[in-house]
């Protein structure tokens, strides 16, 4: 699922407070989030980073990469490894670990401070070992 750190600027705080609606399975909430948002910004990083958020926690991964895949490729100059990171858990919960690993990698590029993105990293190498 989808996860960020703290980041500096109002959409990077929506971006935080989707995560904590999502870590919370508050659905109804995050889904109105991201209509708000999709209103509000369409089209920006930080609305693609909640729509993300909310598509994972309806456990459609596919939509949810669809829109983080974009956000990354726009890119966040205030807090760019959110998007990337974000990518590697989607990746993650359908068991591509291939394309986890590069997200996490171009999220500690980014940032080599983002804490989520090494966690992803670290879940993604266990997994490899628990299938050899």
């Amino acid at each position: 699922g989808a996860a960020c750190g703290v980041g500096g600027g109002p959409g990077e705080a929506w971006v935080d407070y989707s995560t904590a609606l999502y870590h919370l399975r508050r659905t109804q909430e995050l889904s109105g989030l991201a209509q708000a948002m999709v209103e509000h910004d369409p089209g920006s990083v930080h609305t693609l980073c909640v729509l993300g958020n909310s598509f994972s926690l309806a456990e459609d991964h596919g939509a949810a990469i669809k829109f983080l895949k974009r956000a990354a490729q726009l890119g966040d100059p205030r807090s760019p490894a959110v998007p990337h990171t974000l990518l590697g858990h989607e990746h993650l919960e359908r068991d591509d670990l291939d394309e986890a690993l590069r997200a996490y990698r171009h999220a500690t590029q980014a940032n080599p401070l983002h804490y989520s993105a090494w966690y992803g990293m670290a879940q993604v190498y266990l997994r490899q070992q628990q299938h050899r």
